[in-house]
């Protein structure tokens, strides 16, 4: 995975932080595979709409990781 195109992609749709980060030697068990992590923010009063905007931007990192070939468990922003 190209952090740098996902982190550009992410900024130019609106997230304000982008972090990816290697989680290997921190799992085991059955999430052993999904050894890094995608974390991003926004800067705006959390509202509605705010957590729409978190939902879209999640469904872009699930559609790149998964047209890289990637596997991924999402965790949807509450």
């Amino acid at each position: 995975m190209s952090k740098s195109s996902l982190k550009k992609m992410l900024l130019r749709a609106g997230a304000t932080v982008v972090g990816v980060a290697e989680l290997e030697e921190y799992l085991e068990g059955e999430i052993r595979h999904l050894n890094r992590a995608v974390s991003i923010a926004v800067d705006r009063t959390l509202r509605e709409d705010t957590l729409e905007h978190l939902n879209r931007l999640q469904k872009k990192v699930v559609r790149y990781l998964k047209g890289k070939g990637f596997r991924s468990l999402s965790i949807p922003p509450d």
